[in-house]
Order: C-alpha cells, then sequence, then structure tokens
C-alpha cells in the first residue's frame, strides 16, 4: 500500500478496528464520531451495559432467537454503537459532525443521530438507491457504476487495509442527499 489513506478510509478503517470490541455474537458494529475539522470526538461499539446482561455469555433473547438481521431490537441487551458513541460525546461536538459506521444505522439510532445534530452518516457496502427518511442527515449511497473522482481512485489503492481490518472486500461509497 502506497500514499496516505483519504479520510474516508481511514475514518472507516477505524469504525472497523473499534467494531472488534463489539459484544454482540451476531453482529460486531463500530461506530467513530467525526467534528467538521476531522478530528475524532468519540468512538462506540455494540456492547452489553456495564454489570448488565451480556450477548457473549448468551444473555440476549434476541440473539438466542431465529429473528432476521435488521428485523426489530425488542429483547436485545446491546446498546448499539452509534448510541454510544454518542452517549461518550459532548452536545456541542456533535453539532455539524459526521459519523462513521460499519453498518446501516437502525432506526431507532437514525433517530438519535437526528437529534443530536449530526450531518452526516456514512457507512460502507450499502446497496445502491438505498436511501431512508431522516431529514437533515446525508446518509451514503454505493454506487457501482459512477465515474470514480481523483480522490476516490486514491482511496482504492488503499482499500486493503480497510478489507483487513474489517475481513470483508471494502466498494467505494459516495454521499448523496435524502429525500
Amino acid at each position: 500500500m502506497s500514499g496516505r489513506p483519504n479520510w474516508e478510509l481511514y475514518f472507516h478503517t477505524i469504525a472497523a478496528a473499534v467494531a472488534l470490541r463489539g459484544d454482540c455474537i451476531r453482529s460486531q458494529v463500530g461506530a467513530v464520531l467525526v467534528s467538521p475539522d476531522n478530528r475524532i470526538v468519540s468512538t462506540g461499539y455494540n456492547g452489553s451495559p456495564p454489570g448488565g446482561p451480556s450477548c457473549h455469555r448468551g444473555e440476549c433473547p434476541r440473539c438466542l432467537s431465529d429473528a432476521p438481521s435488521g428485523s426489530s431490537y425488542d429483547g436485545c441487551v446491546e446498546i448499539h454503537a452509534e448510541a454510544n458513541a454518542l452517549l461518550y460525546a459532548n452536545r456541542a461536538d456533535c453539532i455539524g459532525a459526521t459519523l462513521y459506521v460499519t453498518r446501516e444505522p437502525c432506526d431507532a439510532c437514525s433517530k438519535m443521530i437526528r437529534a443530536a445534530g449530526i450531518k452526516t452518516v456514512r457507512w460502507p457496502f450499502q446497496p445502491a438507491g438505498r436511501l431512508t427518511c431522516n431529514a437533515g442527515v446525508t446518509k451514503v449511497e454505493d454506487n457501482e457504476s459512477a465515474p470514480l473522482t481523483e480522490e476516490e481512485e486514491r482511496a482504492l489503492s488503499h482499500r486493503e487495509a480497510y478489507e483487513l481490518a474489517r475481513g470483508t472486500p471494502a466498494r467505494r461509497y459516495r454521499t448523496s442527499g435524502i429525500r
């Protein structure tokens, strides 16, 4: 790998590393909250509250069920990565910030993100064109067919770092507005 990763890849790689601390046996998720001047404000991963029931110890009813991925989180004992990142940030640091996450936020986290004043949410691997309702929050659209910008070309040369940190193939992503 040559050169220096762009900010997008840098923060996504950090989010992937943070996700490794996740307590959930079904999915480890990481989040990095970044100020408009590219400073890390806080990080979060999905995990059990201190002293609470643990997914790793088999105490999460949702993980023990056959609930499909992405379905209702009723019964889940974990605090989501996005919520943890917001809990450890000052409100003033959230205004206008960008949240990098390793997967699309659920509806409950999307509401918290919007209420916290986060301006942009970015995650890789989003199906093309899938934008959800979060007026005022910019999400990311994976767009395989669009021509690459010069910065995206440079980011592709750093793709191996993200793949290594996350264990999955990285794909390019670009910002899109919310309908």
